[in-house]
């Protein structure tokens, strides 16, 4: 099967689960179950970008996922920001941060760069519990309203389909980005540094791409699951939460 084919078929068989779970009549708790789970699977397509194709090992994921659910959480509790700009601006700061993370990697790899990026989830986790005043510190932000869309109330029925209609277009998204020239040149340098900028390739160039695509899909994540939790705390995005990302990615193939 060819990797088109093959892309079609996930695709659809995934639709086709979303639209028969849903006719299934499911109570709350699943349907919010299944969307925890969309998001996450989210999340783990941004790693897989940076570790499947870039060969850059990351373990600040939950970090990047973290900041995203905090930003989306802070200006619609504290700012009064609606539901569309408040995510905008999540996945803005969020890819400003991967681009900030992605500088090291042009000078260290492998276990050093992994220790970099544990470093920068400790460092947001430490923010998270001592900045009370922006944070809410151990309690986390609360009162977060549930998003509208140009006058329609996103109730978690609804809210399920934004998160689906959000994974498949992550989904798609990574599908075009992996047979493009960028993800062929992600490919080339996560093999041989050397024969890539032989072929004249910018191996920052192409880690920081790799770095901010993953950051966006944090970024992304994190304002849903802010949307649809209505309340944000740091035990979810801790080192471990970065550890359960990275083992999704290789359980479920790079």
């Amino acid at each position: 099967m060819t990797a088109r084919r093959q892309f079609l078929a996930i695709l659809i068989a995934g639709i086709a689960f979303l639209v028969l779970f849903r006719q299934m009549e499911p109570t709350g708790y699943q349907i919010g179950l299944l969307s925890r789970c969309m998001i996450l699977m989210i999340v783990v397509i941004g790693l897989n970008v940076l570790i499947g194709h870039a060969g850059l090992v990351s373990l600040g994921q939950a970090a990047l996922y973290g900041l995203g659910a905090y930003v989306a959480a802070w200006l619609t509790a504290r700012a009064g920001v609606s539901f569309l700009p408040a995510m905008v601006v999540a996945i803005i700061v969020t890819a400003i941060f991967g681009a900030i993370l992605a500088y090291p990697t042009v000078r260290v790899k492998g276990v050093y760069l992994a220790v970099i990026t544990i470093a920068f989830g400790l460092v947001f986790q430490n923010i998270l519990v001592e900045w009370l005043s922006v944070t809410g510190g151990t309690q986390g932000l609360t009162g977060i309203p549930r998003g509208e869309v140009f006058g329609v109330r996103l109730v978690r029925p609804l809210y399920f389909w934004v998160v689906a209609a959000c994974l498949v277009v992550a989904f798609i998204i990574q599908y075009t980005i992996i047979y493009s020239r960028y993800g062929r040149a992600m490919r080339a340098t996560s093999q041989s540094e050397n024969a890539s900028r032989a072929l004249g390739i910018n191996i920052a160039g192409i880690r920081t791409l790799a770095f901010v695509l993953s950051a966006v899909f944090a970024g992304l994540a994190g304002g849903l699951y802010t949307f649809l939790n209505l309340f944000v705390n740091y035990e979810t995005f801790t080192f471990f939460n970065s550890v359960g990302f990275l083992i999704m990615v290789i359980l479920g193939g790079t």
